[in-house]
């Protein structure tokens, strides 16, 4: 069984509710991170869509620490110079980086502030661990079981088990890989594999 997948021209949750992975919100926020995403038309499109509708738009805290920590690493390739190394660092170097040298990170606060200004006049409900109501070992299990199941990254299982946890059963993702879970209605602009 795969997840009901549905374009971004499908019919909106009846729920009124659908949870956003933080696939959807790098796009939206492209401009911000100076990049051209390829689905980043198709999802503005979508999240006026689901704003015109009235829908509640749901994330967790845990995408907001992504999307943070993606405009951090651009700007670290971006802004740092290496001397013989390749422009791409690891996430261990980038973390050395960013505890070594902090005034890296002041560098960037004006695109993390521009960030939650958007995010806040979409506007997201950002739901965090104390508001979800089996945790933690409820979700840990559940993140176990989709990471097991589904063949997922663990991140992509977080977001699952966190909306699955809220009651949500409508996602928004830019990410290939939610193809493969059960149970889940999926709105997406990929294509059905």
């Amino acid at each position: 069984m795969s997840p009901r997948s549905l374009s971004f021209a499908d019919p909106l949750p009846h729920d009124n509710i659908i949870y956003a992975d933080s696939s959807f919100i790098l796009n939206l926020i492209s401009s911000i991170r100076n990049k051209t995403e390829r689905f980043q038309t198709d999802c503005e499109v979508f999240l006026r869509r689901l704003q015109d509708s009235g829908l509640c738009l749901v994330t967790s805290d845990f995408a907001v620490d992504e999307v943070c920590y993606k405009i951090l690493r651009e700007g670290l390739d971006r802004n740092v110079p290496f001397v013989d190394q390749p422009k791409r660092k690891t996430y261990y170097e980038g973390m050395d980086l960013f505890k070594n040298r902090p005034e890296i990170i002041q560098k960037l606060i004006p695109k993390i502030e521009q960030f939650y200004i958007y995010i806040d006049a979409i506007p997201f409900l950002v739901v965090s661990y104390p508001e979800l109501k089996d945790l933690p070992e409820e979700l840990y299990l559940q993140v176990k079981k989709l990471i097991t199941s589904y063949n997922l990254f663990p991140a992509d299982a977080y977001h699952i088990a966190i909306g699955k946890s809220a009651g949500i059963k409508d996602f928004v993702a830019v990410d290939a890989d939610w193809f493969r879970v059960d149970d889940i209605n999926l709105y997406t602009c990929l294509p059905n594999p």
